[in-house]
């Protein structure tokens, strides 16, 4: 699969509406409107949260709750604004 950039122009008008982010691991650009806030990235299949806009997992891969958004553990939410969907 080949993957192509956008327009530069829109990028940062999604980035800006909180429509878009950059994979922090391959920096493709991802784009959502709604739905989930646990998203994956299509080019390299890194989790993402979105509202952390970090990683999902630690260092370790999936199930390491010791880094990323660490969204769940102990019962607590990554963030104020997290939809807990995940």
């Amino acid at each position: 699969m080949k993957l192509t950039r956008a327009p530069e122009h829109c990028w940062i008008r999604s980035n800006a509406r909180g429509e878009a982010l950059e994979c922090p691991e391959c920096s493709a650009i991802i784009t959502k409107k709604w739905g989930c806030d646990w998203v994956k990235c299509s080019a390299c299949k890194t989790e993402i949260c979105w509202v952390t806009r970090g990683r999902r997992w630690g260092p370790g891969g999936r199930g390491d709750t010791s880094a990323g958004c660490r969204c769940g553990v102990d019962g607590k939410r990554c963030h104020p604004s997290c939809g807990y969907c995940h």
